[in-house]
């Protein structure tokens, strides 16, 4: 992992686009949110990390006309956590509400 935050570190200063997307390492199923983390462990803000999850992999796959923000007529999934994720990350950790295309799936 050193070895992969170092490289990350490198692209990152070096303005690599680096989308969210769960190529820092294998995490167990349903603990991916570890890579925010891991993105801010290795230099970027808690925003650019949710930004990378959001608008940049949106314009990655060159769909930012149609998703990666929220907007009316735009297709989006959204959670809400409790807590400010740009001032602590970690609360992605515990998602309270889950919403994939109008349809709520989790709601505590």
């Amino acid at each position: 992992m050193k070895q992969a935050l170092h490289a990350f570190k490198l692209a990152l200063d070096a303005g690599v686009t680096i989308g969210l997307g769960s190529d820092v390492g294998v995490f167990a199923h349903g603990t991916s949110y570890r890579e925010f983390e891991w993105l801010v462990r290795g230099g970027m803000t808690t925003t650019q990390a949710l930004q990378a999850a959001t608008l940049v992999n949106a314009k990655i796959i060159r769909m930012e006309d149609q998703l990666g923000d929220i907007w009316p007529k735009l297709y989006a999934d959204l959670i809400s956590v409790k807590g400010d994720p740009v001032r602590d990350i970690t609360v992605v950790r515990d998602v309270k509400f889950v919403m994939n295309g109008g349809t709520i799936f989790k709601n505590l």
